[in-house]
């Protein structure tokens, strides 16, 4: 599925500093978080993942980023 929608954002400039990539390639970044989010939203909604602990949560919201956003790598 593909998924496309519109966002402002008020410092282009800061945000791609903070993400630690040039104005270019700040698109091609936040689109992958928003892959991340919207897989987390989507397990939530389909009852996939089902936690206990929030703790739990944030080791699966973790794992989806660096899945998605850093491309499977951890920072050594």
């Amino acid at each position: 599925m593909r998924l496309q929608f519109d966002i402002d954002i008020k410092d282009e400039a800061e945000l791609a500093n903070i993400i630690g990539c040039n104005i270019h390639e700040l698109n091609e970044k936040i689109n992958k978080f928003g892959k991340s989010s919207i897989l987390e939203y989507l397990a939530m909604i389909q009852g996939v993942k089902v936690f206990k602990r929030g703790s739990d949560i944030l080791e699966y919201r973790l794992f989806l980023l660096v899945d998605n956003v850093f491309e499977g790598k951890t920072a050594r």
